[in-house]
């Protein structure tokens, strides 16, 4: 459990420089791009490397598809697309 002080802490502000944060949504435009392209050869070795001799636990949903999607909001937060088709229809 948090202490009632731990909670009202402000939150961390971390500034990016601008030419910084595109290169960043660079990256991670072209690792999205190349996981999904190569899904079937990243989704075994993935599973090999999140799986459960590693960490002692099965990670669920643990994929290709998953970082795509991890990387695609990470893209909208800074700034680099609208977030269309981040969020589903059950999602609202």
């Amino acid at each position: 459990m948090t202490s009632p002080k731990a909670s009202k802490r402000p939150a961390v502000i971390v500034t990016l420089d601008m030419t910084d944060a595109m290169e960043l949504e660079q990256l991670l435009d072209f690792l999205a791009r190349w996981m999904k392209a190569e899904h079937d050869c990243l989704a075994s070795s993935l599973s090999r490397f999140l799986g459960t001799d590693r960490l002692g636990f099965e990670v669920k949903g643990a994929g290709p598809k998953s970082l795509v999607d991890d990387f695609n909001r990470f893209r909208f937060l800074l700034g680099a697309t609208d977030g269309e088709g981040l969020f589903s229809q059950g999602d609202s």
